[in-house]
């Protein structure tokens, strides 16, 4: 399990990668079942082997490690047992329109601590993809609003920063008395 800890502390968007990847669902339970899964070759070749078999100090601590997680769990409620177990179980998916938009996100944001604005996220997909997200009819894009733009970053945990209300200064409005 420290494997997974030092892989979230050097990249911060880990959790938004993962929520991409297994949507709403996706807890800290699910880093459990990946070290799981990374486990299933060391006790398959145990169960091959036999006592025979000499394990290196690493594999037993990080076996230990994510045992200790386990019991842990168990301990605690047997909801988060079955959430590890539907975590075992889940299938990953990929949503092209959600990888494009925290792509664009990570362009525009210098550090997680300061997040962009809508337009500058709206101008950082333009520069990244050469089109708005309004616009197309393939399904990666399929004609997105603000609204599900908004709505998407609420469900990744992306924040935006607040930006100026209104008409930039100095720009004419396309709807007032032509004759100014």
């Amino acid at each position: 399990m420290s494997n997974s800890v030092d892989r979230r502390s050097r990249n911060p968007y880990h959790r938004v990668w993962q929520k991409i990847r297994y949507g709403r669902r996706y807890s800290e339970l699910y880093e459990l079942a990946r070290d799981i899964k990374s486990l299933r070759p060391l006790l398959k070749t145990l169960e091959q082997a036999g006592r025979d078999y000499e394990v290196d100090p690493i594999e037993t601590k990080r076996a230990m490690t994510v045992a200790m997680s386990l019991l842990g769990a168990a301990a605690t409620s047997s909801k988060k047992l079955r959430e590890i177990a539907a975590a075992l179980d889940a299938e990953i998916s990929k949503d092209p329109f959600q990888v494009n938009i925290l792509r664009a996100y990570q362009d525009c944001t210098v550090t997680p601590e300061q997040p962009p604005t809508f337009p500058d996220l709206r101008r950082a997909f333009v520069n990244r993809f050469s089109r708005d997200w309004r616009e197309g009819s393939d399904s990666d894009y399929g004609g997105k609003t603000d609204y599900s733009v908004r709505k998407t970053l609420t469900v990744l945990g992306l924040p935006l920063a607040n930006a100026k209300r209104g008409r930039p200064a100095g720009v004419r409005s396309q709807i007032g008395n032509p004759n100014r």
